[in-house]
């Protein structure tokens, strides 16, 4: 679940925007069907997505980013499943339509009153219009501790065994929401408890875990993913340039064409290539794609397909 609320609320991470890129393009993230050709790790995460939904809380400010057909954000559930949104909205709201068509002057319109479902109407009128955010937000609902859940190390140890994430990108990213976390969890303690701790007492425990960090890292390879988590902790380390392996090219029997290729999976992107050549080594032609698969195997098959 976690993954999951990562997905729909930080899209500045970058392994979000590498999702949304790579799996979610033009694509509705609660309500598309699980393809039956994607990885195990992207399965486990879509088929988290209704479990997920039972501890998220979407708030309203304004609709502007909220989809009025394929985000949870009515306590009936996804309006896309509710039969009497079908039967009243279907043929009035396209499928990307947003919340805010029915939103004016920030409160519910005339298009909520005139429900002639009284269930849905109620539901809708008692979702809340925070017209003081300046934005939708997506808020995970507290335990009764105000603690987060995190994301198990199972699904660590997946993720880093499919290539979705490189080891040193995941330990940097895990500091990172480590130290988002200990915030949300003072946050939420204030909150829900009447608790709170001295500002001094948690800015020294961060600024603990940030020396940790620069005493443990000390060479991480030079990629820009890896750079700008760097940046964001905001520690100094030596960056290890990537070293290439010199390759000979032998001639084959005269009148054979020969293919050469490759594929990759790595924190820059996934991709294949190729080149053809004759047996007098001339270049015939070359080749370069890119595909979604996070497999090294499937990359060299596209390629050898190409």
């Amino acid at each position: 679940m976690g993954l999951v609320f990562k997905v729909i609320s930080n899209k500045n991470s970058l392994w979000t925007q590498w999702v949304w890129t790579h799996h979610l393009r033009n694509k509705f993230f609660w309500t598309f069907k699980i393809p039956t050709d994607c990885s195990w790790v992207w399965r486990h995460v879509l088929a988290s997505r209704e479990k997920t939904i039972e501890h998220i809380l979407y708030s309203i400010s304004n609709g502007r980013d909220t989809l009025l057909w394929h985000d949870p954000w009515c306590p009936v559930g996804l309006l896309l499943h509710n039969s009497a949104a079908l039967e009243e909205w279907h043929h009035r709201f396209p499928l990307n339509t947003k919340v805010e068509a029915l939103i004016s002057d920030g409160e519910w319109n005339q298009h909520i009153r005139s429900l002639q479902s009284n269930i849905l109407k109620e539901s809708i009128l008692s979702v809340r219009i925070n017209s003081r955010l300046e934005e939708d937000r997506i808020i995970w609902k507290p335990s009764n501790t105000g603690r987060i859940p995190s994301i198990s190390s199972l699904t660590v140890s997946t993720l880093l065994k499919s290539g979705i994430i490189s080891k040193v990108y995941w330990e940097l990213e895990w500091i990172l929401e480590t130290v988002t976390a200990t915030y949300g969890v003072k946050r939420n303690a204030r909150r829900f408890q009447d608790k709170s701790q001295s500002a001094v007492n948690l800015k020294l425990r961060l600024v603990k875990e940030r020396r940790y960090i620069q005493l443990q890292v000390k060479e991480i390879p030079n990629t820009q993913v890896l750079r700008s988590l760097v940046d964001r902790l905001g520690i100094v380390v030596d960056h290890k340039e990537a070293s290439y392996i010199a390759c000979t090219w032998n001639p084959h029997l005269k009148g054979v064409i020969k293919l050469n290729c490759d594929g990759a999976v790595n924190d820059n992107g996934n991709s294949f290539g190729g080149l053809m050549r004759n047996w007098k080594g001339d270049v015939l032609c070359a080749y370069i794609g890119k595909d979604d698969s996070t497999f090294v195997f499937q990359q060299e098959l596209h390629a050898v397909h190409r």
